[in-house]
C-alpha cells in the first residue's frame, strides 16, 4: 500500500510563517523610516492624506507661536524650583 506523505506546508506552520513575515516587514519599514528621518532631518507624517514631508509644511501659525512664547515667559517668571519653599510661603 501507498503511504501518504505529509505536506511540507501544513496549515499551522504556514500560518506562523505568514505572521512572522508580516511582523518582519513592519519592523523593517519602521526601521527604514527612522533611518530616513535621521539622515535627512525630515520626518514623514503618514496619515489619511498619505505621506507628507514636514520640512516644507508650516506646522505652527503665528498665533500659536505667540501663545507658546507667552507660556514660556510665564514659566520663566514663576519657576521656583531653585527657591526655598519657606521663602515663598
Amino acid at each position: 500500500m501507498e503511504e501518504k506523505q505529509k505536506s511540507q506546508f501544513s496549515g499551522k506552520s504556514f500560518a506562523i510563517g505568514v505572521v512572522a513575515g508580516l511582523v518582519v516587514c513592519i519592523f523593517l519599514t519602521v526601521i527604514g523610516i527612522n533611518i530616513y528621518a535621521r539622515m535627512s532631518n525630515e520626518y514623514l507624517v503618514i496619515g489619511g492624506g498619505g505621506k507628507e514631508k514636514v520640512e516644507d509644511v508650516e506646522l505652527l501659525d503665528d498665533e500659536t507661536v505667540d501663545k507658546i512664547n507667552e507660556i514660556t515667559k510665564k514659566m520663566e517668571l514663576y519657576y521656583y524650583e531653585d527657591y526655598d519653599e519657606d521663602e515663598i510661603f
